[in-house]
């Protein structure tokens, strides 16, 4: 499970930004602000410095929603991943946290605004989709980008890496073919327009590593059925990108004056878009340009494509997990031999040893900011802010959720939970929730489904056995991994049920069970669907994380014969590759 990205930034004066925003809607005849979380790009991860909510907030979470009134405290809408660390990080007195239940959080924030409210907003970070929803549902809607530039303008960008082209480096199916692939499924005179970087990595080969523990490159793209068009920043240089590709220099400001002289090159009838992966400003430039009646909406863009792997993807993908298996690995025997020898290590210690760790195996980024909760801090679903001061003690569990980049740019997501000296005693509950979360683990890891079975389904296979035993989790089971390491076209939640399972496709198996002050366990694999070789029109899922699961912590009573048989398999698996937690 992939948690927040960056601590909040504590020096930024939340109270004046709040009374800015309160002169500027007087100023404009705005009732209420949409603040979103996100870049021009729509990211998920966006650096604490320029993303506005935690600005605004503090709340440090990747994923929220935040809605202003001057006449109401700000609110802020947080899922369950985020519950108990809203409560360690926002301040009540000026910030109303609004706890939704499952991840429906832009639903909460519609059913927010008033049906005759003027609602304000910046175009370039807001999903057209969500604006078409505030539009309809409000009186107005009011693009303020300018006006909240002024209020808080961003820092100049560092230079940029150079982007890397995997071809030729890696064993990777080329851009051509790739696009010939999307293009069975497009006429000739149609193009495709693309903000989400994630997508244009991967139509491209291309990676940039331009913002932290991503690994895109800062673009716009309009794919063609023979051609890709890439819109970036003159700064940015690029290996050389073959035929295929061109390459458009300019800023954010010409940007549409950069699109006008494609299209007017062009002879194309059609340009589709994602409604959910562009940005309104983005949508009204091409409105402008190409008309209302040319431009259309074709749900999920490229993820169709993206999400289901093929044979070169899953070997360059299985190869990265082998690195991310020996990283983690190695931290976590550190662990267990720091305690046996009596070495103090702290909290932040194996938050950094993780990096270390990592970087020895030769991974360019993480792939998210990694989990190391202690103690208690387990509890915390998406933790992180690890504590030098906080020791590690004989029976505190560890709960370590980690990934990386390697080679070939395709992200890496693992977790696992460990006692931190192996003799120590654990605490009963501790065993309980540890051994029952893996039940939920192995229900779903070891499953055969039919090809197709929808994302609520899985969920149930995981969750059940969790749920007999009067826990559950406040996160989904399952989210996809691919460029990046939350991947849209498979999700394994109770809200999933229009995702349907294909072959080729990777994702999470992470169930969890958190106890607030006590401490928590999460037992993530990622696995790829498989199709199965005795029973025609199902899958199976192969494992492609083999670390092994720490048995101080596991009731093996609690284990049917069956459940034991696969942990067994699993174990035996994990120590014949050396992924094993024995350090002597």
């Amino acid at each position: 499970m992939a948690p927040t990205q960056d601590k909040k930034d504590d020096g930024s004066d939340y109270r004046g930004c709040i009374e800015k925003l309160k002169t500027l809607m007087r100023s404009k005849g705005v009732d209420y602000f949409y603040v979103s979380s996100t870049d021009p790009y729509l990211n998920e991860y966006v650096p604490a410095g320029l993303r506005r909510r935690s600005i605004f907030t503090h709340f440090s979470g990747s994923t929220a929603e935040m809605l202003f009134s001057p006449a109401e405290k700000v609110k802020l809408f947080v899922d369950g991943r985020y519950h108990e660390q809203a409560d360690k990080e926002v301040n009540y007195d000026q910030i109303e946290v609004v706890k939704v239940k499952g991840s429906a959080l832009e639903k909460a924030v519609l059913d927010a605004i008033p049906p005759q409210a003027v609602v304000g907003y910046e175009a370039v970070r807001t999903p057209l989709k969500l604006a078409r929803q505030i539009e309809k549902k409000c009186q107005k809607i009011v693009p303020l980008d300018d006006e909240m530039e002024q209020i808080l303008p961003f820092p100049p960008s560092p230079p940029l890496p150079v982007v890397e082209n995997l071809e030729g480096k890696v064993d990777i199916s080329p851009a051509f073919e790739k696009i010939a692939r999307v293009f069975q499924d497009f006429q000739k005179d149609e193009a495709l327009y693309l903000c989400a970087l994630d997508e244009i990595a991967w139509i491209s080969n291309l990676r940039g590593y331009h913002l932290p523990h991503l690994c895109s490159f800062l673009a716009r793209a309009v794919v063609t059925f023979d051609h890709l068009h890439l819109f970036v920043d003159p700064s940015i240089s690029f290996e050389d990108v073959g035929p295929t590709i061109t390459i458009h220099r300019t800023d954010e400001a010409d940007l549409p004056q950069a699109l006008r002289a494609l299209e007017e090159k062009s002879n194309w009838k059609t340009l589709f878009y994602d409604e959910a992966s562009i940005n309104a400003r983005d949508h009204s430039i091409l409105a402008r340009i190409w008309g209302e009646d040319r431009l259309f909406h074709r749900e999920g863009g490229l993820i169709p494509y993206m999400s289901v792997k093929d044979d070169k993807e899953i070997a360059l993908i299985r190869e990265s997990f082998a690195k991310s298996n020996r990283a983690i690995t190695e931290v976590l025997r550190w662990v267990r031999a720091s305690m046996a020898r009596g070495k103090e290590i702290s909290e932040l210690d194996i938050y950094e040893k993780t990096a270390e760790c990592y970087k020895r195996e030769g991974a360019k980024d993480q792939s998210f900011r990694t989990i190391s909760g202690v103690g208690a801090h387990s509890s915390i679903i998406h933790f992180n802010s690890p504590e030098a001061n906080l020791k590690v003690r004989g029976d505190d569990v560890v709960l370590l959720d980690s990934g990386g980049y390697f080679e070939s740019g395709f992200a890496t997501d693992t977790t696992r939970t460990i006692l931190a000296h192996h003799k120590a005693d654990p605490a009963p509950q501790m065993v309980d929730i540890f051994t029952t979360a893996l039940k939920g683990m192995l229900a779903l890891q070891n499953a055969v489904v039919p090809e197709g079975t929808d994302g609520a389904k899985l969920d149930a296979i995981a969750r059940t056995p969790i749920k007999e035993k009067g826990y559950d989790y406040a996160h989904g089971t399952g989210h996809g991994v691919g460029i990046y390491v939350h991947e849209g076209g498979i999700n394994v939640s109770s809200n999933s049920a229009h995702l349907k399972l294909k072959a080729g496709q990777v994702f999470s198996v992470e169930p969890g069970i958190y106890i607030p002050g006590f401490g928590g366990v999460r037992h993530e694999n990622i696995v790829v669907a498989r199709p199965h070789p005795k029973r025609e029109g199902h899958l199976y899922f192969e494992p492609l994380t083999w670390i092994e699961f720490d048995e101080a912590l596991l009731d093996r009573s609690l284990l049917s014969s069956r459940e034991l048989e696969w942990f067994e398999a699993y174990q035996t698996r994990c120590r014949e590759m050396g992924n094993t937690l024995s350090f002597d």
